[in-house]
């Protein structure tokens, strides 16, 4: 019949499966069950964790991609599955393992528990109740306007059933909500140039060098403006300030650089010297009367978490860091 319209269907047999959108249906015994349905050819691109965002929103993004498998999956043990490898999916795009963990354990909790109604011991009638919400803009009389509706619940009965009706306001603009409370949108181009992230408290932001450029073992290196000491997945130096610049020190973190430079300061001490090239180099060098406050340091390169290795060999070979700098310090781990 649509042939002579120029579409033309392919053959197909009736299966015990089926693939529709992102749900794959399947017959077991019985009855149907469903699972989340990935093509192969589906990389499986999610927000990267080190994009300009509010962090509720990296939240937001795992906690309902996590939801959607499991409204998708039937069953229990391809649920766990799916989530497992969602997991790894966005620890690759940089997302916190114990971050991630807590958001899966939370669902899954919530999951295995009771609905609030069947607690409540409510009936099937009550248990259909859905609200039906109203966006509104905020006005004075908001409050004397819902007592209105109130009056009218056996109009609106007869007219929609019986719903709850919520009003949901939104508030107006107000200075506090347009004029955002950040200060590296006020620094200039030639003051961010620092990498500093300007927080208080920050032990690591009077270490960050104040150059945009700087030269190694005759070598130019132009540091990026657009990382701080929070950026996370970064190749970074530490130059010893009682030192020529030869005593340079590279390294890569897939935390965030703050995270590893108090990683780098709580070994300068007799007992865990030999953990960081740094207090090595106090410790041999300088007899540990010196720390981590006279290192200056600054990230040189913000990269994918995959190529944080690469990066950094690439860093080293290119200073000869492992004989002219502190890379050449074995290590205990």
């Amino acid at each position: 019949m649509a042939a002579p319209f120029g579409i033309e269907f392919d053959k197909f047999k009736i299966g015990k499966e089926v693939e529709f959108l992102d749900v794959w249906c399947y017959l077991e015994g019985n009855k149907i069950e469903h699972r989340l349905y990935k093509k192969p050819i589906d990389p499986r691109r999610l927000l990267q964790r080190d994009s300009f965002h509010p962090p509720h929103v990296f939240k937001s993004v795992a906690t309902s991609q996590m939801q959607r498998m499991c409204k998708l999956n039937s069953k229990e043990d391809t649920m766990l599955e799916d989530l497992d490898s969602l997991l790894t999916d966005f620890h690759k795009s940089g997302y916190s393992q114990g971050e991630l963990q807590g958001i899966r354990d939370k669902l899954l909790e919530e999951r295995s528990q009771i609905t609030p109604s069947e607690a409540l011991g409510e009936t099937q009638e009550e248990r259909s109740l859905h609200p039906v919400i109203f966006p509104v803009q905020y006005f004075d009389e908001l409050k004397d306007f819902k007592g209105l509706i109130r009056t009218l619940d056996a109009d609106l009965d007869t007219l929609m059933g019986h719903h709850n009706i919520v009003f949901a306001a939104k508030r107006g603009l107000t200075i506090r909500n347009t004029v955002m409370n950040n200060r590296a949108l006020c620094i200039t181009e030639k003051e961010y140039d620092h990498q500093k992230c300007m927080g208080r408290g920050c032990k690591t932001c009077p270490q960050m060098l104040n150059v945009s450029e700087i030269e190694l073992n005759n070598v130019k290196i132009k540091l990026p403006k657009n990382v701080s000491c929070k950026t996370n997945n970064v190749v970074y130096i530490h130059l010893c300030n009682c030192c020529n610049s030869e005593n340079c020190y590279g390294g890569q973190t897939s935390n965030k650089f703050s995270e590893r430079n108090n990683g780098h300061r709580s070994k300068f001490n007799l007992e865990n010297y030999e953990l960081s090239a740094l207090s090595n180099h106090s410790y041999i060098d300088h007899n540990l009367n010196i720390g981590l406050k006279d290192f200056s340091c600054a990230i040189v390169k913000k990269c994918n978490f995959l190529n944080l290795d690469r990066e950094e060999f690439k860093l080293v070979e290119n200073l000869r860091l492992k004989t002219l700098g502190l890379n050449r310090c074995k290590i205990t781990k």
